[in-house]
């Protein structure tokens, strides 16, 4: 089946914002959830401008034809021995982080005349060490995530379904895009989960922390992914790992290098604690997303669907898209699900199933009570009753209407 041409808006505008500024642009997101493809978009977007294709230099350090340049000498000399004799050039460097020394590669490129460079990398270890030693005040960073659901939506318009359908379908089926034309194959979706955690397990952490034998890594990520949206920290993982173990210990610094490569392969976003009251972030008892809901099934350690967490997940992420900022807060001893914060100001969120029960109403709206400022409060819910209206001073919307509303309160 051809692959599917899925526009991504938000992200080629963020590339043409940062044009032709001098800074080197550096995409950095989960395996297989566009980046390359991105590149292939922003190079269209050129064309249609004009630009000449004698002023596109790319280069996929994946492919076999182009181990060559994984020696940054050869690929230095090719860029700058190519690059159009008049004009800016604009080269594309797939997977980065395949170029040894590819910090001082790209620490060499920045000052050459006339370039506009765009590379990609599935691992944000690459923005720390050394890169940011070459590179501070060079370089920005754009973290991408896979389809979001206004994406995923327009990606299977032609089924027809409603959006609550589409909904249901974009947390069960996943939201990378090569899954997309095998929505409605489950053994085609559930082989592709499978390459894709195996290849996170093995390549992206395995390979980098040394593992022999990845079984205690797989339990701490069944752990993880069966309670997604709780507060946890690496003493609590050790000890529920620790029962699952038998006998074998395991320590707390073990689990704390396994969470910190997790969430630089982008297997899990982590939601770090913000205290409200205190204007101030929190150490400890963080909270770990997944950067697809659609692999939780996959990883699980319980075959029971929690839409609660899958839906709080989902928000989170699509949150991550909108904010500069995304915390999870707490307010004395009571938590509320999200604080958003970017240069428009302040935006707390709640998020259920449903609060069609006048108690559970009652209990989502409690935190929002304990706050003493007067930014936007928001509940999000599955209800289609009972949505669009004002609760002492909450706004209480739909979800699905939310995450295709670029208008709504975000």
């Amino acid at each position: 089946m051809p692959e599917k041409i899925i526009p991504r808006p938000a992200y080629i505008k963020q590339l043409q914002t940062w044009r032709g500024t001098g800074l080197i642009k550096i995409i950095m997101g989960p395996r297989r959830c566009g980046k390359s493809f991105l590149l292939h978009l922003f190079r269209e977007a050129l064309r249609a401008e004009g630009v000449g294709d004698d002023r596109f230099l790319t280069y996929d350090l994946n492919r076999f034809d182009n181990l060559r340049f994984h020696d940054p000498l050869v690929l230095h000399e090719d860029i700058c021995s190519r690059r159009a004799k008049s004009g800016q050039t604009f080269v594309f460097i797939d997977e980065i982080q395949e170029c040894r020394d590819f910090e001082k590669l790209l620490s060499s490129l920045e000052h050459e005349e006339g370039l506009d460079i765009y590379v990609t990398g599935s691992n944000a270890y690459m923005l720390s060490g050394e890169l940011m030693t070459y590179l501070t005040g060079r370089c920005i960073s754009i973290e991408m995530l896979p389809l979001s659901f206004v994406e995923f939506r327009e990606a299977v318009r032609e089924d027809g379904l409603s959006a609550d359908e589409d909904f249901n379908r974009y947390l069960r089926v996943g939201s990378y895009p090569a899954v997309v034309p095998f929505r409605n194959d489950s053994c085609a979706v559930d082989g592709y989960y499978e390459l894709l955690i195996d290849s996170m397990i093995y390549k992206d952490v395995g390979q980098r922390l040394r593992m022999k034998d990845p079984t205690l890594l797989k339990r701490l990520i069944s752990v993880l992914a069966t309670g997604i949206g709780s507060s946890v920290s690496a003493r609590r993982i050790a000890n529920t790992l620790l029962t699952v173990e038998g006998r074998r210990e395991v320590s707390d610094v073990t689990v704390g290098r396994y969470l910190e490569a997790l969430t630089q392969c982008y297997m899990f976003v982590q939601g770090r604690r913000f205290d409200v009251r205190g204007n101030a972030a929190l150490s400890g008892q963080e909270k770990y997303y997944l950067s697809d809901p659609g692999m939780r099934d996959h990883i699980s350690a319980t075959a029971v669907r929690d839409w609660g967490h899958l839906l709080e997940n989902a928000v989170f992420l699509e949150l991550k898209r909108r904010h500069a900022q995304v915390w999870v807060g707490k307010v004395d001893e009571t938590e509320i699900d999200f604080v958003c914060r970017d240069g428009d100001g302040t935006t707390y969120f709640q998020v259920a199933a449903t609060v069609l029960e006048a108690d559970t109403l009652e209990r989502e709206l409690r935190p929002f009570g304990r706050l003493r400022d007067r930014h936007p409060c928001v509940l999000l819910t599955l209800d289609r009753f009972g949505v669009d209206r004002n609760v002492n001073g909450v706004r209480i919307l739909n979800v699905v209407d939310w995450l295709l509303d670029s208008q709504s309160p975000s």
